[in-house]
């Protein structure tokens, strides 16, 4: 008997009886890990943001969904430290072997830039079988070269407190960021006070609720059909729904493709029993294909600018809106640090971390060409920052931001 259909809905309504709020968030990191179990359709992610927003908090309690043989979860590693973990030795090619086909690689903490720098041919699925050649010390002190060999994709999550992405590792990664609204800190602190007042009724609750064990249940039956690879319905579809995100095509687009594609594949894998053609290759439908740009669309602006969705909401809130409500003839002046600070004290009542202003978030917004900076024309002591984006987008930045907040403030009354 065929397991019945669910919906990104129903692992939405599994998800937030531990997750409160970022319902995006949560969904787009379910369908990462997910996707592990396809041959070559991995998602990678990176969840950026400051610390105390709940970065780990949202990895782990995903992962708790899957099974606890196919997650790889490491706090740190230095740059070499993944090519010397568990493996096998392949006597015919002398070399030692790490599998990670079918794997969740989740590191808790931002892992060494050199090792993200080795990862990437990994995360770009280059080739099944990536041959390495690394100088070891044998115990006699001796320097030796390892041939190491790493086989399939696993899907990749990377939690960081670091604003400053590489541009090689924001191409290869999907963005993402834990909400940090009012509303949803209010639903953490209720569901701590729930959990601490009685800590053993709260987990029986969990772990009795029919609908996340039966997910869970259908997560192995997922991984043990061992799917190689799922088919898209309609291509066109994709492309149109996908050009109206992306505006002007760019190299990185290439890249952005295929993070939807992997989307709409890992939304069609939690029905395998229902997309199974006559032929017995996996295909998804138009209902897949609809869901996979919801969400896309959901998360796509971070992935446009390549900034993470932190800081692209703190550029259109604290810097494109009080920028925009200058005159005219003070814009070429740009708007300085106090005023950002000042305008984020307005919003939130408590200043911001002045160092991670100055060396994360404006870097981050300079480097990705939303922001220029200059020495203030009125004040040389001063430096100045001007948005670098045509008027028409930063109307469309302060609407969606102002819908945003009317949002919210609903939410948080009902």
């Amino acid at each position: 008997m065929k397991p019945p259909e669910i919906t990104l809905n129903d692992i939405e309504e599994i998800l937030s009886l531990t997750i409160k709020g970022d319902n995006a968030n949560k969904l787009a990191l379910f369908l990462a890990m997910l996707s592990a179990f396809t041959d070559d359709s991995q998602i990678n992610v990176a969840l950026n943001a400051p610390s105390s927003t709940g970065k780990t908090y949202l990895a782990t309690e995903v992962a708790k969904l899957f099974p606890s043989d196919s997650i790889i979860q490491l706090s740190n590693a230095t740059p070499t430290a993944l090519f010397y973990g568990e493996s096998t030795f392949d006597e015919e090619r002398n070399a030692k072997t790490i599998d990670f086909e079918r794997k969740i690689l989740m590191f808790l903490e931002q892992p060494d830039s050199f090792l993200q720098a080795n990862l990437r041919p990994l995360l770009s699925h280059d080739q099944k079988e990536l041959v390495y050649h690394r100088t070891n010390r044998s115990s006699r002190g001796e320097n030796r070269a390892d041939k190491i060999i790493i086989k399939g994709f696993p899907a990749t999550v990377f939690c960081s407190a670091n604003s400053k992405l590489d541009e090689q590792e924001t191409t290869r990664t999907l963005l993402l960021s834990p909400e940090s609204s009012p509303l949803k800190v209010e639903q953490a602190v209720d569901q701590a006070l729930l959990k601490s007042y009685d800590p053993k009724r709260y987990q029986e609750r969990i772990d009795n609720d029919e609908k996340r064990n039966a997910l869970k249940r259908r997560i192995v039956e997922i991984r043990d059909l061992r799917i190689d690879n799922i088919k898209i319905s309609d291509p066109d579809m994709v492309r149109t729904a996908f050009q109206e995100t992306v505006g002007t095509w760019q190299p990185r687009h290439t890249r952005d493709i295929n993070k939807l594609l992997n989307l709409i594949k890992a939304i069609a894998l939690l029905n395998p029993w229902h997309r199974q053609k006559d032929d017995g290759s996996y295909e998804a439908n138009e209902s897949d294909i609809k869901s996979g740009v919801e969400l896309w669309r959901s998360v796509s602006e971070a992935q446009r600018f390549g900034v993470n969705p932190f800081v692209l909401d703190f550029y259109k809130t604290y810097i494109v809106e009080p920028f925009s409500r200058l005159p005219s003839d003070k814009r070429a002046c740009g708007i300085s640090r106090i005023e950002i600070s000042n305008c984020y004290l307005e919003h939130n009542g408590f200043n911001i971390n002045g160092n991670y202003l100055i060396r994360q978030i404006l870097p981050s917004l300079i480097k990705a060409g939303l922001l220029t900076e200059a020495k203030n024309p009125l004040d040389k002591r001063q430096y100045s920052y001007i948005p670098q984006i045509t008027s028409e987008e930063m109307s469309k930045f302060i609407a969606n931001t102002r819908r945003e907040q009317i949002v919210a403030k609903i939410r948080h009354h009902k």
